[in-house]
């Protein structure tokens, strides 16, 4: 099943290439992406699920546009403060749809964000906050915001770095 997912997910990609081409406005719109791979995900059979998350992000205007496919919300905040507090980080909720998979009728809804300087956008899959120790005890979401509190900061580098150092 692993592998069929993934030939059907590398099918997508190439697929949204060539949309690109034809309607370039396509991939600002990720609940159309999420729709359009839910249907290959269908197609695939066996009940193979898996969850997506897309954005789509105007560098010109600040304005990201995304929708979730049950996926871990990325967390969103502003990296200018002096100090980071677990109040500042925002998981971005408001659209969460069904698996692809789950059903060929399945719609999925997207949601606007205007970006400032400085704000980030942290995306991470449940690999991260599922991650679990030698006791067998998940790192979890609450260890990931303590992290992001100590090094969400400065270069993206530093801010991967920082966060991987404290999930080892």
């Amino acid at each position: 099943p692993a592998a069929l997912l993934t030939a059907t997910i590398n099918c997508c990609k190439t697929s949204l290439d060539y949309i690109q081409t034809l309607q370039p406005d396509f991939l600002s719109r990720p609940d159309e992406i999420l729709r359009f791979m839910n249907q290959a995900v269908c197609g695939a059979g066996k009940e193979i699920q898996v969850t997506c998350f897309v954005a789509s992000l105007n560098v010109k205007t600040g304005k990201l546009v995304y929708a979730n496919a049950s996926h871990t919300p990325p967390l969103y905040f502003n990296s200018l403060k002096d100090s980071l507090g677990k109040d500042d980080f925002q998981p971005l909720i408001e659209v969460n749809g069904p698996r692809l998979g789950q059903s060929y009728e399945s719609r999925y809804e997207s949601q606007t964000l205007g970006l400032t300087p400085h704000d980030t956008i942290f995306f991470y899959t449940d690999g991260l906050t599922e991650g679990e120790n030698a006791e067998g005890a998940q790192w979890g979401v609450r260890r990931l915001i303590k992290a992001l509190t100590q090094h969400g900061r400065g270069s993206v580098e530093n801010v991967l770095d920082g966060v991987l150092s404290e999930f080892k």
